[in-house]
C-alpha cells in the first residue's frame, strides 16, 4: 500500500480516536449516554422539551453542517498548505472541544439564562456524537461544492431555522454573546407556551380580591338593611376603599370603575325592599 493510499484509512483513524476522546470525557463530566426517557429516537423535531437534543437528530443537527462550512473555510484560511484530511482533523478536534465546553454547567446555565433554551440541560452523549458527525458531513460538502453554492445553503439553512424554530446558529451566537432584555425573552417564551402556567398563577389573586371586596360589601349591606337602596351617585372605586382591603380600590381603577358603575346602577335601581340581605352582585 502506497503512502497515498494509507492517508485516509489514518486520518478517519485519528478521527474516530478524537470522537472517542470526546465520549468518554463527556460521560466522566456525567452526561447521559442516551434520552432518560430510555429509548432513542432518529429524529425529534420539537423544541420546547426535555428531549431536545437527547436523540440522534433534530432541529439544531442543521447548525452543526453550518459548523463544518465554517471550520472548512476557516482552517482554508489559515492552514491551506496541509492535507485535507489533517484540516478535518483538526476540525473534529474544534468540534469535540466545544462538545465538551457546551454541556459544562457554565454553558448550559448560560444557555437557559441568555437564550430560549429553557428547557435546556445539556446534550447526550449520542446527540454530542451526532453532532460531530453533521459537521463533518458539512466540511466534506464544503470541500467538494462551490464556494457560492455553500454560502447559500448556509443562508438557506439559517432562514428556515429561523421560520420553524425562531431560533438558528446566528441567534444563538448573538444570545450568547449579546442577551436580549429578559421582557423579550419572556414574550417569546409566551408564544411557545412556556409560561401559560406563571399567567394562571398571576390572575389568581384578581380572583381573590375581588371575592373578598364582595364579602365585606355584603356584612356592609346587611348592617344597612335590606330595604336601603344603593347610591348610583357614589363612585365605585370609593366604595371598595371603605372595605377592610384599601388597595383593591386601586385595582379596580384597573379595570375600568366606569364600566362597573353602569352595571351597578340599573341592578340596584331594581332591587326592592324586601330583597335578602345576603343578595350580592358577583363581581367574578
Amino acid at each position: 500500500m502506497t503512502r497515498a493510499g494509507r492517508h485516509p484509512a489514518t486520518y478517519a483513524l485519528a478521527c474516530a480516536g478524537v470522537i472517542a476522546i470526546a465520549a468518554a470525557t463527556l460521560l466522566a463530566m456525567g452526561r447521559v449516554p442516551i434520552c432518560k426517557c430510555g429509548y432513542v429516537k432518529l429524529w425529534h423535531g420539537v423544541v420546547q422539551s426535555s428531549e431536545n437534543s437527547q436523540h440522534l437528530t433534530d432541529w439544531y443537527t442543521f447548525t452543526h453542517v453550518i459548523h463544518g462550512f465554517a471550520f472548512y473555510a476557516l482552517l482554508w484560511l489559515v492552514a491551506r498548505r496541509w492535507p485535507a484530511g489533517l484540516r478535518l482533523i483538526a476540525a473534529v478536534f474544534i468540534e469535540s472541544s466545544w462538545e465538551v465546553l457546551e454541556n459544562t454547567d457554565f454553558v448550559i446555565n448560560r444557555y437557559r439564562e441568555a437564550t430560549f433554551s429553557l428547557d435546556y440541560y445539556g446534550d447526550s452523549v449520542v446527540n454530542s456524537m451526532m453532532d460531530i458527525v453533521a459537521m463533518i458531513a458539512g466540511f466534506v460538502l464544503a470541500a467538494r461544492m462551490p464556494v457560492w453554492l455553500t454560502i447559500v445553503l448556509a443562508v438557506v439553512i439559517e432562514v428556515s431555522l429561523a421560520y420553524w424554530i425562531r431560533d438558528n446558529l446566528a441567534l444563538n451566537i448573538l444570545m450568547l454573546i449579546y442577551p436580549l432584555d429578559r421582557d423579550e425573552q419572556k414574550n417569546e417564551a409566551i408564544e411557545h407556551g412556556q409560561l401559560a402556567a406563571v399567567l394562571d398563577r398571576h390572575a389568581t389573586p384578581w380572583k381573590v380580591h375581588l371575592e373578598i371586596g364582595s364579602r365585606h360589601l355584603s356584612a356592609r349591606d346587611e348592617r344597612r338593611g335590606a330595604g336601603q337602596k344603593a347610591d348610583c351617585d357614589q363612585q365605585p372605586a370609593e366604595e371598595l376603599d371603605d372595605a377592610r382591603e384599601p388597595h383593591l380600590g386601586r385595582e379596580w381603577h384597573v379595570l375600568h370603575a366606569e364600566h362597573a358603575e353602569q352595571l351597578l346602577c340599573p341592578m340596584a335601581g331594581k332591587q326592592q325592599p324586601d330583597d335578602d340581605a345576603h343578595q350580592r352582585i358577583e363581581l367574578w
